[in-house]
């Protein structure tokens, strides 16, 4: 029984500025598959690689997309020689809905030939094309890559199986679709650029129980930056930062939202225009904050637009003993 299609999904990410690209993902289990015989052994940690929202007629490389080559270990001291081929598995060894791939040449290794001293490696690029004819739209493959050696000085051998499911987008009017939605978000993307200084701020000696105006003890105001051709407005927002995945410096605790606030929290900034804001930070009197160290997050965010765009500004507090 050929083992389950699992793993890590592939994906990319824009922390500053959440928005999601379609684009094709992947999801990879990466383990070691040997099998012994005798004094040999062969390894490959491409054990299993799903391919999702494969467009027929693209040519994808598994080690330019996720950095995923495929590598053969000669786990023995013995040399060995052999070599890596694709195949179609047959249709009893296809679970989950998957079908053997129609033409084992649509999945090819950039070299495969096997020659390797004891404890050496070989690295090829795994190529996956399917043609764009109007049948592989929908559906579901799946290719066989084995590799077998045998030692140079006997005749004892080993093999080893990696299993490529591929998995094709369902129509071209879904690539037509996803490809203008891709293009139109950055499009609006490229238009929507600003900024927020400083990133980062470090205030010291804080008092408890005093208010103090961030910019001002700091030393440096803060300004939002509008570097586009039209006038815009930004909410400032004093969030914790859990939700929002934000990391949390070595030493700090997060600080209470509440205690970091605004004098306007939306405001307006024409084109190509630097704007001023105030913030606020007023650490509770009590006598169990003295000593410690909070950190707040500024969150600004671009408002009335179709693709939310924030960027988040970090506030470290040191409170006085």
């Amino acid at each position: 029984m050929l083992p389950s299609p699992t793993g890590l999904r592939w994906e990319e990410k824009v922390m500053s500025k959440k928005f999601l690209f379609w684009c094709i993902s992947i999801i990879a289990l990466i383990g070691a598959l040997v099998v012994p015989a005798g004094a040999i052994g062969l390894k490959t940690k491409f054990g299993s690689v799903r391919l999702e929202n494969v467009v027929p007629g693209r040519i994808y490389n598994t080690r330019e997309l996720m950095n995923l080559p495929f590598a053969v270990t000669n786990t023995s001291g013995e040399d060995i020689t052999g070599s890596i081929g694709v195949h179609s598995p047959q249709p009893q060894n296809c679970l989950y809905g998957y079908e053997p791939i129609p033409d084992a040449s649509w999945v090819m290794v950039s070299d495969n030939e096997i020659e390797l001293r004891g404890g050496g490696m070989k690295v090829v690029d795994v190529i996956i094309r399917i043609p764009d004819e109007p049948e592989n739209y929908d559906r579901k493959y799946l290719a066989v890559i084995e590799s077998v050696a045998r030692a140079v000085h006997g005749n004892i051998g080993v093999g080893v199986q990696s299993l490529v499911y591929i998995q094709t987008i369902k129509s071209k009017e879904q690539v037509a679709k996803e490809t203008e939605e891709s293009e139109k978000r950055k499009r609006l993307l490229a238009n929507m650029n600003f900024e927020v200084v400083p990133g980062k701020i470090f205030l010291f000696e804080i008092k408890p129980g005093k208010k103090y105006e961030i910019g001002e003890i700091f030393g440096k105001k803060l300004k939002v930056i509008n570097m586009n051709d039209s006038a815009y407005s930004y909410e400032l927002k004093s969030v914790d930062g859990t939700k929002d995945m934000q990391p949390l410096k070595g030493g700090y605790e997060k600080g209470n939202p509440d205690w970091l606030t605004f004098e306007k929290e939306i405001i307006e900034v024409s084109d190509n225009t630097i704007k001023v804001f105030n913030a606020y930070v007023k650490i509770p009197k009590e006598e169990e904050h003295r000593g410690k160290k909070y950190q707040f997050y500024i969150k600004t965010k671009l408002l009335n637009q179709e693709i939310d765009v924030f960027i988040f500004t970090y506030v470290f507090v040191d409170v006085m003993k």
